[in-house]
């Protein structure tokens, strides 16, 4: 049997990217997204509940496009997940998964940052 491992996210981003540069000179971008889910509970109440996901975007990608991923824009996020291990100081071992970005689209930026009649801008 086949696997398939696809993550796509649209959200806003909750912090400004961190850029970094590791190896051999190779860009490495972090960022966190905020994805909210609404629905509506036996009552028929409207609920949200937000999730945040960790982003990171490599090479080129991560050069072109984190200086727009500033927190509060809102963005399109296509990847794969990548579970990321460790052991914490108390000798524990730790894990989360993470997005590592195929394609990062900024729908919008910040309303303190948007100009009058600006296009998107995809990556």
């Amino acid at each position: 049997m086949a696997t398939l491992n696809c993550a796509f996210l649209s959200g806003y981003v909750t912090r400004d990217a961190e850029t970094r540069f590791v190896g051999a000179g190779t860009a490495l971008a972090t960022f966190s997204i905020g994805v909210t889910r609404s629905w509506q509970d036996k009552d028929g109440k409207w609920q949200k509940e937000t999730s945040f996901v960790d982003v990171k975007a490599w090479a080129a990608l991560a050069e072109r496009t984190a200086p727009h991923l500033t927190k509060g824009a809102e963005v399109a996020v296509s990847g794969r997940l990548e579970q990321e291990r460790w052991t914490s100081p108390d000798g524990a071992p730790r894990s989360k998964l993470v997005v590592v970005a195929d394609r990062i689209d900024v729908i919008g930026q910040p309303k303190e940052k948007r100009q009058p009649d600006s296009d998107d801008v995809p990556f």
